[in-house]
């Protein structure tokens, strides 16, 4: 945690028992009344103090300690060993592309700072909904089920 904390170009993927370590680690308790997962989320990134966290689930949430995103695109029913690293390579992906158009913009003399949301934030968001759109159309296509292939078409 030391490692990350205060740096502002890292993004970090942690699975659900990760999540609830660097939750207990940061001191923010996952129990009680008022169990906002959003809450809890930026609670833990305002207290990294930099990077941006993206928590996975039935709808990903992403955070960066001052803005919150969500993706809740239709996905598959299941997540499969792996694909928090298929994940991670796309938010990789996305980060080059985004920095890679900021660094075209400020060689072109133009402002670089056009985006009003972190650069960081909106990679992640390009990852899980690429991610979870590869993994609805994967089910769809490998599925019996007409209603399961019926929902993943619409997101075609």
């Amino acid at each position: 945690m030391r490692r990350c904390a205060g740096y502002t170009a890292c993004i970090l993927t942690p699975n659900l028992n990760e999540f609830r370590r660097l939750a207990t680690t940061l001191g923010i308790p996952l129990h009680g009344p008022q169990n906002d997962r959003i809450k809890k989320l930026g609670d833990m990134a305002q207290k990294l103090a930099g990077p941006v966290v993206v928590s996975k689930g039935p709808s990903d949430a992403l955070h960066d300690g001052y803005m919150a995103v969500v993706c809740s695109a239709m996905s598959g029913m299941r997540r499969c060993g792996g694909q928090g690293d298929i994940l991670s390579g796309a938010i990789a992906t996305f980060v080059s592309w985004v920095l890679s158009f900021l660094e075209r913009q400020k060689a072109a003399g133009e402002n670089a700072n056009t985006l009003e949301i972190n650069p960081l934030i909106l990679a992640s968001f390009g990852g899980c909904l690429t991610t979870r759109c590869a993994r609805c159309w994967l089910c769809a296509s490998a599925s019996p089920d007409a209603a399961v292939r019926l929902r993943c078409e619409k997101w075609q």
